[in-house]
This record gives structure tokens, sequence and C-alpha cells, in this order.
């Protein structure tokens, strides 16, 4: 009789133990009084979260954001971090490789061959070729789609 009294008492602590502690350390989603702090840069700010988020728990968050730092998430605040001014730093350069036209990628810190085209540069004008050889710098991609399709016209 005393073990199963002892086995009780023991059942029950295990089971208080296990309440309190999920009392004390509640799960992280956001809730409606949750702020969200932006860090672009030098500029911050901060907004309450939006309603589509509120509920959600930190892995979901960050697949939604994935393109963003999250340096802090709680149920209290989350602190977002990006870095704009290094992504102006990428883009195209229309060039020449090998007597082609070909689109090259500028990360900011090197140039990668994107595409080599069909379109050999013998076959175009020569303010073009001159263009060409300089290279033109484009940053916006559907900028880029514009340019490319003249040149394989």
């Amino acid at each position: 009789m005393k073990k199963k009294y002892l086995i009780a008492i023991i059942f029950t602590a295990i089971i208080y133990l296990i309440w309190r502690l999920t009392q004390k350390f509640p799960p992280q989603i956001i809730t409606p009084s949750t702020k969200i702090i932006y860090n672009y840069d030098n500029y911050t700010e901060s907004k309450l979260a939006p309603n589509f988020l509120i509920g959600m728990n930190e892995h979901d968050f960050k697949n939604i954001f994935s393109d963003w730092n999250v340096k802090d998430f709680s149920r209290e605040k989350i602190v977002m971090q990006k870095n704009i001014a290094a992504k102006r730093q990428q883009y195209y350069i229309i060039g020449i490789k090998d007597g082609y036209v070909a689109v090259f990628f500028h990360d900011g810190r090197k140039k990668n061959l994107k595409e080599l085209t069909n379109t050999p540069i013998e076959s175009l004008s020569s303010e073009d070729k001159t263009r060409l050889e300089n290279g033109i710098k484009i940053s916006d991609e559907d900028k880029l789609i514009t340019i490319m399709q003249d040149y394989e016209s």
C-alpha cells in the first residue's frame, strides 16, 4: 500500500513540475502585442505584429522572412536586420565573351558568367559592339530582360 501511495505522489509531483515548466516557459509565439523591429542599414522601424503573423513560431517566421537576419525572437519583440546597401552593389553586366554577347552577374565582389548567348558580336552594329566592349551595367532584372531581347532579335 505504501508503495502505491509513494508512486502516486511521485507521479503527481512529476505532472506538477511539467505543468509549472510550461507555465514558466510558454512557447515563443507572436502575439498581438509583439513588437517587430526592422533594422535596415542605418534606419530602424518598429511596428506591432500584423494579424497574419499572430500565433506564428520562430521557425515559421524565419521561413517567411528568409532574406532577413532574425537577431532576437520572443513574445515581446522580434529584431530583424537586413543590409540593403549590399544588395545595391549587385548588378548585371552585358558584355562579350568568346565573341558572343554574354551576361555577367556582379555580386559586389566578383563577376560571374550568368549566360552566354548565341548572338555573335559580328552581327551587331559598331555602336553596339563598342557598348558591349565597355560593358552595359544594369541593376534591374526586368531591364536586363528588355535589353537582352534587343540583342537576341
